[in-house]
């Protein structure tokens, strides 16, 4: 009887940490577009441009920020060569007197997400300073947001979700486009 006791525990305690992981991949904040259809969490399929919207009236590429103190423009998912792997870049403006920093992104469509900082594109373990009344852009060849061990195909014409939490300001999520290789990338607005 007592291993029938620790099977069902066993079963009880994967089960829990299953649904976990399922909820931890879907977006606090899910995206809807117009005639697009949903892949998977934190991805959306069909065009993508500026002219579409989240459910709450947010732009692709842009912030979802209420108190204006950081916005985020030109954010575009490059195509990935690697499909476990794929690069965000983007442009952050921080809009206040004072500097504030990126400390932590999620995704809906990848299990974790690192700060690639400067041409080294080293983590930046600490994050990523965001001066105030300054423009810091993650571009190709000077750093990015690095999407591992994706959940599912990236391909352009797609979107991909980002939540983006900072040391002071408010969280921001962030609808970037997939844009093919060799695309000219969204401007920065």
């Amino acid at each position: 009887m007592r291993a029938r006791g620790s099977t069902v525990a066993a079963v009880l305690v994967a089960s829990l940490g299953v649904a976990a992981l399922l909820r931890a991949a879907v977006p606090l904040h899910p995206v809807t577009t117009a005639d697009t259809t949903q892949s998977m969490p934190g991805m959306q399929m069909g065009p993508a441009d500026a002219t579409q919207s989240d459910s709450a009236g947010r732009p692709a590429g842009g912030s979802a920020g209420t108190d204006g103190a950081i916005t985020v423009t030109g954010a575009f998912v490059a195509e990935p060569a690697n499909p476990s792997v794929v690069a965000v870049y983007l442009t952050f403006t921080n809009n206040t007197g004072t500097d504030d920093r990126l400390v932590k992104v999620q995704s809906g469509a990848a299990l974790s997400a690192t700060i690639h900082a400067g041409e080294s594109m080293a983590v930046a373990p600490q994050g990523l300073t965001l001066p105030a009344h300054k423009k810091v852009g993650l571009s190709v060849g000077d750093g990015h947001i690095m999407l591992t061990n994706v959940i599912g195909a990236i391909r352009p014409g797609q979107t991909v979700d980002l939540e983006l939490f900072f040391e002071k300001a408010s969280e921001l999520v962030v609808v970037a486009p997939v844009i093919a290789i060799g695309a000219p990338t969204p401007k920065e607005g």
